[in-house]
């Protein structure tokens, strides 16, 4: 597993910051200057994931290789703080629990999974069970887990076996969302009531397509390291497959945000059809008070589950400014530089005594040639 820091959530003290030289790679398709330097740091993430399976194509793996490149959480967008980021047309930002802070694209590569794109729903904790059934391992062994595989999903196309998925439950918001089948349920403040008052729970952020139609840029894909070393490995890159999938991974909403049923969920629950409804402009609730019912209930239900939070005990000895002013493992650290420096306590004790045996010896010796 291979974790990229950026791009990231930027602040005052931590500003969106890349290369200047790919910086300049979009001085003249993008207009804003932050918006080029987002597009940058995603820029040095192509590069990076490009030497990640040029590697694996020279080592002849992408034959048996399963390649997944995904997000943790929706993007932090323009105003918010420093970002730049956007989930357009999804409604709400990252730590919110709208469809724009928790969907999120996902894109898998193998010669192992059919080419397509899917809309099946599937929480992160499938990952678990599916790559394990994709390495061959039978899910039953793992006994007590809350994720389901995919894996026949993703290689016959069979429906996803997840048909309900718990988003959150936060108690000090009183925060929740579900979802079963297609139907959605949040409720409560969410935590950017601490940002200006749940000013982010709404539309934010560019489409994006005012660059331009994103098939244009399917030239460059296929150029690009990653591009390439497919092509050298054998895999054939179909430029018109791969432009109706760009097509088809396209969210609408179906709607205009003009014709809006409103839902505030810090004053009463709110209802989507998120399968016709993606961008949560329709909040049906007063019309299926029944399903707004039961998945209240489900809340309470897995709430009874929820184990007591573990207490966060202060260690001074975690600090950055004692590990070079990173935060690290410091246990790990710290046990290793105990044992380094009980290691060299010892030598120095060792040469203590070897020098204190010494000096006896000399002096013995000294007497014995004046008695």
């Amino acid at each position: 597993m291979f974790n990229h820091m950026a791009p990231h959530s930027a602040n005052f003290y931590d500003p969106l910051q890349a290369p200047a030289e790919n910086i300049r790679k979009f001085s003249n398709s993008i207009a804003d200057e932050h918006r080029r330097i987002y597009a940058a740091m995603v820029d040095k993430v192509d590069e990076s994931v490009g030497l990640v399976v040029e590697a694996l194509a020279k080592r002849g793996l992408l034959a048996n290789s399963i390649i997944i490149f995904k997000s943790d959480n929706g993007g932090a967008p323009d105003g918010y703080d420093l970002n730049y980021g956007s989930n357009w047309p999804l409604r709400g930002v990252k730590n919110t629990l709208w469809e724009g802070g928790t969907r999120v694209a996902s894109c898998i590569w193998s010669p192992l999974i059919q080419n397509r794109v899917s809309r099946d729903l599937m929480h992160a904790q499938d990952w678990l069970p599916t790559l394990y059934e994709a390495a061959g391992g039978e899910v039953s062994d793992l006994n007590g887990i809350d994720g389901v595989s995919l894996w026949k999903t993703l290689t016959l196309g069979s429906p996803s076996p997840r048909t309900s998925m718990l988003y959150n439950i936060d108690g000090p918001y009183n925060n929740s969302a579900i979802r079963d089948g297609p139907w959605k349920l949040i409720q409560g403040k969410s935590p950017t009531y601490d940002l200006g008052a749940g000013e982010w729970d709404y539309w934010h952020g560019q489409s994006g397509e005012e660059n331009g139609n994103s098939s244009k840029l399917i030239p460059q894909i296929t150029s690009s390291k990653a591009g390439k070393a497919l092509i050298k490995s054998g895999f054939r890159l179909n430029a018109s497959s791969m432009a109706q999938m760009q097509m088809d991974a396209k969210v609408l909403c179906n709607r205009h945000q003009d014709d809006v049923i409103p839902c505030v969920p810090a004053q009463a629950p709110c209802l989507f059809h998120v399968d016709d409804d993606p961008c949560e402009l329709w909040n049906v609730a007063d019309k299926e008070q029944e399903t707004v019912k039961r998945l209240l209930n489900m809340i309470t239900e897995l709430n009874k589950t929820a184990l007591p939070p573990m207490s966060r005990l202060r260690h001074s000895e975690a600090f950055p400014r004692n590990w070079g002013n990173v935060w690290t493992t410091w246990e790990d650290d710290f046990d290793a530089r105990i044992a380094e420096e009980m290691s060299s306590n010892s030598k120095i004790i060792t040469n203590n005594v070897m020098l204190l045996y010494a000096m006896i010896v000399l002096v013995l010796v000294f007497c014995r040639m004046y008695v």
